[in-house]
């Protein structure tokens, strides 16, 4: 019986727990994915200066912009 009682009430805590553990996993991935997008358009932006500064296209393209400034 009190076996019965204890996995009643160990049942009734997790469904009153999983709304708000599902919410806060749900928002977890969302700023794990965030954070993927800024550091891959953070490595894009330091890659394009580097293609931009070594590159004889990247110097042509950098001289034609500002010339035209």
């Amino acid at each position: 019986m009190i076996c019965k009682i204890a996995i009643k009430n160990a049942g009734m805590a997790m469904a009153a727990m999983l709304p708000s553990m599902v919410v806060a996993y749900s928002f977890q991935i969302f700023l794990m994915s965030f954070d993927v997008i800024i550091i891959s358009s953070a490595i894009f932006y330091i890659l394009n200066i580097f293609y931009l500064s070594y590159t004889h296209i990247g110097k042509k393209r950098v001289t034609k912009y500002a010339e035209k400034c």
